[in-house]
């Protein structure tokens, strides 16, 4: 008797994303959310990828189940919470209901998926990164530079964007420092 082998599921998923990446320029997180999601629908699952774009030209793929909703960026170039969240509930009727949702950093603001049973939430700690530069470059100021606040304007954002660690059921962390952050929290 033949072995019995289930047929997979096929995941609707949603992805937030501040900007969809360059394929040729990617890095860091954008490299993150292109490699595992081109990866998803090639595996025939159907991915929503709300992004904002400034501009007509987009990258295309040979998949048919990846779908770009797109929005302008806000003035300081985030992503527009009031229009993406209208696409989202839309798509959110159409057919079935996201089985997954998965928001970069907090691209969902939790004011707006706090109520979502199924989101995953990549943290990146870019921010760890952009303070490790700042404190060398205050190591190397000249004396009589002023100093400048930068570091502790940066250090009361990371503050603040680790304080919504919790506020999220499930975590996806791109660093170790973020792995370490995220554990000494829970």
């Amino acid at each position: 008797m033949p072995a019995f082998e289930p047929t997979p599921k096929i995941l609707k998923i949603a992805l937030f994303l501040k900007k969809w990446p360059d394929p040729s320029h990617a890095g860091g997180l954008e490299r993150h959310a292109l490699t595992l999601h081109l990866a998803l629908a090639k595996r025939d699952h159907e991915i929503h990828i709300f992004t904002s774009s400034s501009s007509n030209s987009f990258p295309r793929y040979p998949v048919n189940n990846l779908y770009f909703h797109l929005s302008k960026p806000t003035t300081a170039g985030y992503l527009d919470q009031v229009s993406v969240w209208k696409q989202f509930q839309t798509q959110n009727t159409i057919g079935r209901p996201f089985d997954v949702i998965h928001a970069e950093s907090d691209r969902l603001r939790h004011t707006r998926s706090r109520y979502l049973t199924k989101l995953a939430v990549t943290w990146h700690g870019i921010a760890y990164e952009i303070i490790h530069s700042d404190i060398i470059q205050e190591l190397s100021r000249p004396s009589e530079e002023p100093q400048a606040h930068a570091l502790t304007e940066r250090a009361i954002k990371v503050v603040e964007e680790v304080k919504f660690f919790t506020s999220y059921a499930h975590h996806v962390a791109t660093s170790e420092r973020m792995k370490m952050s995220m554990n000494k929290l829970n």
